[in-house]
């Protein structure tokens, strides 16, 4: 992986693969007990990580935490959301609809807030629109070392 990202100095991605991806180092990070202090750059990703998130996501105001936890409820049907986007319980599952609740994910992530976050990421116009847009990424030998760290440790997980 080092030895790919040393032959490139940016990646192209839309503003959402840039959201998902940084939010996602952030949670594994604090999951594997990694000090993202020893990581400069993060700090930049997380100012970036915010600046696009505050563009996509205007009704609200969401942590990165917030958001990586959003994140585990995309096993979720989407229609199970779509009254405000809270999960509306009274809905009458056919037997089919049985996996249409990811049974693997802890319900204290089941917030209302993230409840909010993933039906927006589905229906929102705003958020389906500025996380096409173009981002450009410039890569830092301090982001490699981040994420050669943490795929490491999520092969011991």
């Amino acid at each position: 992986m080092e030895d790919y990202y040393k032959k490139k100095d940016r990646l192209i991605m839309t503003k959402q693969d840039f959201i998902d991806n940084i939010a996602w180092l952030f949670g594994e990070a604090t999951e594997l007990n990694i000090d993202l202090s020893e990581y400069p750059c993060f700090g930049e990703l997380k100012t970036e990580f915010y600046k696009i998130l505050d563009q996509m996501y205007i009704d609200g105001d969401y942590t990165i935490d917030e958001y990586y936890d959003a994140w585990k409820l995309r096993g979720d049907n989407p229609e199970l959301y779509r009254v405000d986007g809270i999960m509306n319980n009274q809905i009458k599952y056919r037997k089919i609809d049985y996996y249409a609740i990811n049974k693997y994910v802890d319900e204290k992530y089941r917030t209302d807030k993230n409840q909010r976050l993933y039906y927006l990421y589905h229906y929102d116009s705003n958020v389906r629109t500025v996380g096409k847009e173009t981002y450009d990424f410039k890569i830092v030998f301090d982001y490699i070392r981040l994420v050669s760290v943490i795929q490491k440790g999520c092969n011991f997980k």
